[in-house]
């Protein structure tokens, strides 16, 4: 059993045995599989990540984008945001 917090609230996840959890979201619920993470990417890769997932892989590349998995950044801005960075 794992404990976490999302905007102060406390959630426990149960142990899984496959690798794969669902996910419970609006629209619609979702799997998420979890295989083996690596970090080898070519130097004109782009990498997006979550910036939470960015500190406990300790992520570093030098087309890095972190996005704080906020329901606020889910905006037209952070969307532009991204595009800019794609782009430079």
């Amino acid at each position: 059993m794992s404990k976490f917090l999302v905007n102060d609230i406390e959630f426990v996840t149960l142990p899984f045995d496959n690798n794969e959890i669902l996910v419970s979201s609006h629209p619609s619920n979702y799997n998420v599989v979890f295989k083996n993470f690596s970090q080898i990417w070519n130097d004109d890769d782009f990498v997006i990540v979550d910036s939470n997932i960015q500190k406990i892989y300790s992520i570093k590349h030098s087309n890095l984008f972190t996005v704080d998995a906020l329901e606020s950044n889910k905006t037209i801005e952070q969307s532009l945001e991204l595009c800019e960075f794609l782009l430079c």
